[in-house]
């Protein structure tokens, strides 16, 4: 079953792939599954398809792409890892039927000694038993947290036997369900990697150069046209001209 718990798990290569995180309260979760059947890890670099000229660095061309963890497995409604949901393994003791041969043969005369030099036998068998209260629906209820990691774009750790990877996202999930798989349940999800960066407020250096150096205005500096006497011989023919009373002295 899958297993969602207040719990630390560290790195365990029996587990195959599980997922832990941290919410809101500061608890660490654990989900993990009874088996994890395959995974897949990929990365890949986008790289681009236009020539690149000799001398510049060749790796401003190219761009690495988010971390992606596929893997399948199965939920089962029969506890398979009992150490995971506090079981414990206790010898109980049963009393079988089986066939006594009548004691005039010779193998029931044999078993009657034995009996009487090591007293009746007794058998027991190994069972797993939990002392806390297992969940009925692990299906329904892993299917659930899955949703609610993906509806509230919770940062998980992906583990693996290979390698864990940090900040990743449920990005796709699929769990079928047939009459094959009785009431477990195959699943295929995907996690993907979120990069995060920070960012800072710096001051803008002043320039040493003076070419540098932010502009200040001036007003206008242009040629301008020199200033004109209004008692010259130009100005008395304009005025002429337009037809002013004053014509040229």
């Amino acid at each position: 079953m899958g297993l969602l718990d207040r719990v630390s798990v560290t790195s365990d290569d029996t587990l195959g792939c599980y997922v832990t995180w941290t919410d809101d309260q500061l608890y660490d979760w654990a989900l993990i599954f009874d088996i994890t059947m395959s995974s897949v890890q990929k990365g890949s670099m986008r790289i681009t398809d236009h020539p690149v000229e000799i001398g510049p660095d060749a790796s401003d061309n190219a761009r690495i792409d988010p971390d992606e963890v596929r893997f399948t497995g199965l939920i089962s409604s029969v506890p398979i890892r009992g150490d995971l949901l506090g079981g414990q393994v206790s010898v109980i003791r049963i009393s079988p039927n089986f066939y006594q041969p009548p004691l005039w043969t010779l193998t029931g005369a044999v078993n009657a000694l034995a009996s009487l030099i090591n007293g009746p036998q007794s058998y027991g068998m190994n069972v797993l038993n939990f002392f806390t209260q297992l969940d009925a629906t692990p299906v329904a209820d892993t299917l659930a947290v899955l949703r609610k990691l993906q509806s509230t774009k919770q940062l998980c750790n992906v583990v693996t036997p290979e390698f864990n990877y940090d900040s990743m996202m449920l990005k796709d999930f699929e769990m079928p369900r047939s009459p094959e798989h009785g009431t477990s349940a195959p699943f295929e999800m995907v996690w993907k990697k979120i990069v995060q960066v920070s960012t800072t407020l710096v001051t803008n250096p002043t320039p040493k150069n003076a070419e540098n150096q932010v502009k200040v205005a001036k007003g206008n500096q242009g040629l301008s046209a020199p200033p004109v006497d209004k008692g010259s011989i130009t100005y008395q023919l304009g005025q002429w001209a337009a037809g002013t009373p004053n014509g040229p002295q």
